[in-house]
């Protein structure tokens, strides 16, 4: 993984495989961030808490169609 936690998602192909290999748990979530908020940061919270890595993978704003990167923390 680069410095940048944004990540192309074609990367996370490589970097859930050195997860796997490592016994990480991966956890996955989505959403429309445009306006962030304290629901928006428990959920994320709530999130992370569930593995060892949280991949959030942004949705445009109008909530059709993903992006082609995602944040990795």
């Amino acid at each position: 993984m680069s410095g940048s936690k944004v990540q192309p998602v074609n990367d996370l192909i490589p970097l859930r495989a050195q997860w796997a290999l490592e016994g990480k748990r991966v956890v996955w979530t989505n959403g429309c961030f445009d306006i962030l908020h304290k629901g928006h940061l428990q959920t994320l919270k709530f999130a992370k808490s569930k593995g060892d890595k949280l991949v959030v993978n942004l949705v445009d704003t109008k909530g059709d169609k993903r992006t082609d990167e995602a944040t990795v923390s």
